[in-house]
């Protein structure tokens, strides 16, 4: 007999229709739900975003949410708290902590995704859908160490010039703002109101496409505007047709923002005005470009910036001209995440533009200092270390410009602003090292001019070079200077990766005729027998050349020169002297007074070669040997980059017959700062003694004293040629390969020749 299965479909039929019925049930249920808008989750959805937003979360009393989609709610007043125990947080003037939020009339919609996010602690910034409110405040605060109350999750890595990690907003709109904020790494503190007016597309898209006036207008509440109503171009610039065409004033649909604070301790006034908003809070840097201006000034410091934005919260796109003037480039880049130098003061004009992660800027002049500069350059944000590119050019730079970056005052300050210790010329002043890690950087550089910064010495025309920064090493490679007809080349090095950075440098020079580097005209220089005048003509000439290899350490240049070690040599190939120079540093009255009645001519150098070492910043000449037909003059001794002292020995060994000289070597003791040049005194008191002895036989005899006899020439070149690597081979010439060696004369010199016909 058959098993019945009539029952059996009966009890499936009926299970389904059962669970349909539930999930009808439900349906209904979540749509009556949504239709009321959840008034019961209010206190369940606090205690959500309290604990994924790790702060307390508050709705007033009128409550209402939908979460098809994503959470919308709106309430009549909501609060964020404090950050937690421990963590970054404003207090007001009673010592209390101040709600990161609070506002009224609220509608708010954010995607699950980004409540997912910040639960997990990625790092990515609160993604709003949207942010309506007629009330707002907001008190914003980040500590040295990179934690930040605005940021939900992880903290990110702080360095003293990194932006803000604000929300992102795809819609929004705020009646009446303030916000606090203090950012302990960019050194700000600042108080804003800010207002949004929300324009629908269609006019944002007509006040877009300018068809009104034809320049800018601008109308401030009550405040004095900081822009001029005179287009742009007028100081330097270009306008853009958005910009002429819209006129921005207080009842404009955009974003208005006025605050003041102090930036590094010194006032900070901020304008911002757009015209638009809805495409400005997009995120879709495919929206309208809107109008916008914008006007800081932080301390003597100001920026301005004219042109059309999307996303402006942002800075998603823009295109822009800009205007800057300040006294230091370094603190623009502190602003902007862009390492700069540390410079004289400085104005410049340009074009602005940006496009997602990328910022390119194109520099029309820049004059700092005495210094006019341009170039283009493009930064991109998107990679995890931010990278630089571009070109620097210009007609002239001049090196005290860039003094400040090195320790060194500003040019214009003041004696007592400089930044050595007392009693010290070279500077103290420490580096901005940890910038260097803010970046990498690949910029060309070609400039017409450099000048050296003394009227004593021809500049460079032109120098072209590459500087790179890579993880922390910044390196000025291909260098090639040219001047007076020859050239410098080399490369310059910096490790900011040890504690102590690490410097070197290794530089070659060739061809530099001196007659020309060397600007200083000789005044006693003899007549032309055949016109009368007198020829224009240095104190020396000649092909210089040489080369040096040199390291050091440390964190400002007090402490990097007092550490240098390396080689040092120098050259002179086919070069005169100036005679009378040559008679005044062998102290020979006679042949100085003769010299100078008839005038001064050239001595042709046999030899000019020197060579120094240096170890922990002491500077010892080797060798260092001029030698004329008419004297051989030595130098020995040493002097301490690290004490800033010198103790140099001038010895002068004639080779002609003199009636009156006082022949001794001359001593330069002291400081860098109070440098002391004498006579040594004991071969002068042996002279001296000895013409006191032979004036009491008689008188005229104490002469005898002071006469100089020709002595037999040696020749010393071909040692000290030889002993300096590279200078025969530059053709400098040397003295007759029968020479004898020539043995040390001074326990402070490796190589002094011995006195003529000893």
């Amino acid at each position: 007999m058959a098993t019945p299965t009539r029952p059996v479909h009966h009890r499936w039929r009926n299970a389904g229709l059962a669970a349909l019925g539930v999930l009808a049930a439900l349906v209904v249920a979540i749509g009556v739900c949504e239709a009321v808008e959840w008034p019961f989750l209010r206190h369940p959805l606090e205690d959500k975003l309290s604990q994924i937003l790790d702060r307390r979360v508050s709705f007033g009393e009128r409550f209402g949410a939908r979460l098809f989609g994503s959470i919308r709610a709106h309430t009549d007043a909501m609060t964020i708290g404090p950050a937690p125990s421990g963590g970054p947080t404003l207090v007001d003037d009673a010592g209390k902590p101040r709600d990161f939020m609070t506002a009224r009339n609220v509608r708010l919609a954010l995607g699950y995704r980004t409540l997912w996010q910040q639960w997990r602690g990625t790092g990515q910034p609160l993604a709003v859908k949207l942010l309506d409110v007629d009330g707002i405040e907001l008190n914003l605060k980040r500590d040295a160490d990179g934690r930040a109350n605005w940021q939900f999750g992880a903290a990110r890595p702080a360095t003293s010039a990194s932006s803000p990690q604000l929300p992102r907003f795809e819609r929004l709109n705020v009646r009446n703002g303030e916000v606090r904020v203090v950012d302990e790494p960019l050194q700000i503190t600042a108080d804003a109101q800010v207002a949004t007016r929300e324009g629908t597309a269609e006019a944002a898209a007509i006040a877009a496409s300018g068809a009104s006036t034809p320049q800018v207008r601008i109308a401030t509440v009550g405040a004095a505007p900081l822009v001029s109503s005179a287009p742009l171009a007028a100081s330097g610039g270009t306008a853009s047709p958005a910009r002429q065409a819209i006129a921005i004033d207080g009842n404009t649909p955009g974003l208005q923002v006025d605050g003041k604070g102090t930036y590094r301790k010194a006032p900070l006034l901020i304008q911002l005005r757009s015209s638009g908003l809805l495409p400005l809070a997009a995120s879709d840097t495919s929206a309208i470009s809107v109008p916008l201006w914008l006007d800081v000034h932080a301390g003597k410091t100001r920026i301005r910036v004219d042109g059309t934005a999307t996303d402006l919260l942002h800075f998603g796109g823009m295109d822009a001209t800009f205007v800057a003037s300040g006294p230091s480039l370094a603190a623009v880049g502190d602003a902007l995440g862009i390492t700069l130098p540390t410079t004289a003061k400085f104005a410049t004009h340009g074009r602005l533009r940006k496009n997602g992660d990328v910022w390119q800027a194109g520099i029309a002049a820049m004059d700092i200092g005495s210094s006019r500069l341009n170039g283009d350059f493009r930064f991109d944000t998107g990679p995890a270390v931010p990278v630089l590119t571009g070109r620097l050019g210009g007609a002239r730079l001049a090196l005290a410009d860039l003094g400040p970056a090195f320790g060194a005052a500003p040019p214009d300050a003041p004696a007592s602003a400089s930044n050595a210790k007392p009693g010290k010329v070279i500077p103290d002043r420490e580096f901005d090292i940890p910038s260097l890690k803010m970046m990498n950087a690949d910029v060309r550089v070609a400039l017409g001019t450099v000048d050296l910064g003394t009227a004593s010495l021809e500049p460079f025309r032109p120098l072209d070079g590459r500087i790179t920064l890579q993880d922390g090493m910044l390196d000025l490679k291909d260098l090639l200077a040219r001047t007076s007809a020859g050239e410098l080349r080399g490369a310059i090095g910096l490790d900011s990766r040890p504690a102590v950075p690490k410097w070197n440098a290794d530089l070659r020079w060739g061809g530099i005729q001196l007659e020309r580097f060397v600007t200083a005209r000789d005044v006693a220089v003899r007549k032309d027998d055949r016109t009368g005048g007198k020829p224009d003509v240095g104190y020396v000439s000649g092909v210089l050349g040489g080369n040096a290899q040199l390291k050091g350490t440390g964190r400002s240049t007090a402490q990097l020169l007092a550490s240098l070690d390396g080689t040092a040599r120098l050259w002179v190939r086919d070069g005169t002297v100036s005679h009378l120079l040559v008679e005044a540093a062998g102290i020979d009255v006679a042949q100085a007074l003769g010299v100078f009645i008839k005038g001064d001519d050239k001595l042709p150098m046999q030899c000019a070669v020197a060579q120094f070492d240096l170890a922990n910043g002491k500077v010892m000449p080797e060798v260092f040997v001029i030698d004329t037909s008419d004297t051989t003059m030595l130098i020995d001794g040493d002097l301490s980059l690290a004490s800033e002292t010198l103790d140099l020995r001038m010895t002068a060994h004639p080779h002609d017959f003199s009636p009156l000289a006082l022949r001794t070597p001359v001593k330069i003791t002291g400081s860098f700062d109070a440098p002391h040049i004498r006579p040594e005194a004991k071969p002068l008191a042996t002279r001296a003694g000895a013409a006191v002895l032979l004036g009491l036989a008689n008188p005229l005899a104490s002469l005898l004293a002071l006469i100089d006899f020709r002595q037999k020439e040696r020749d010393v070149c071909t040692a000290a040629v030889s002993h300096v690597p590279g200078a025969a081979r530059a053709g400098v010439k040397t003295g007759p390969a029968e020479a004898p060696p020539l043995p040390a004369s001074s326990p402070k010199a490796k190589f002094a020749p011995p006195r003529k016909g000893a």
